[in-house]
């Protein structure tokens, strides 16, 4: 379970990808920027933080490695997160991508 304490940043990388085929320099490119807050609406238990966006109408991606290798043959694997607008956003089209990276020598 992820508690995004104050050193948040040194395991969470925002991405700042842009589609390759893009003309345009702001086209579908990650320009969004993340903090790590309280929740201003619909607070949950005191002092528990979370990832807030701050940019509004911005593509954000933002990315982290799980701590340890997990495990899940034979079993399931689950990974849940919860999303609360905050600031008046209206849209959020929200993802979760989970990669697995097999080194070959």
């Amino acid at each position: 379970m992820e508690q995004f304490t104050d050193d948040w940043d040194s395991r969470w990388t925002p991405s700042h990808a842009k589609k390759e085929d893009s003309k345009a320099e702001e086209d579908w490119a990650y320009v969004g920027t993340w903090a790590v807050e309280e929740p201003t609406v619909l607070k949950g238990i005191e002092g528990d933080k979370g990832l807030v966006v701050k940019n509004p109408a911005a593509h954000h991606a933002i990315s982290a490695k799980f701590p340890k290798k997990i495990d899940n043959k034979g079993k399931t694997l689950v990974v849940q997160y919860e999303v609360k607008l905050q600031s008046k956003l209206e849209i959020v089209i929200s993802s979760v991508m989970i990669h697995h990276l097999r080194w070959i020598s």
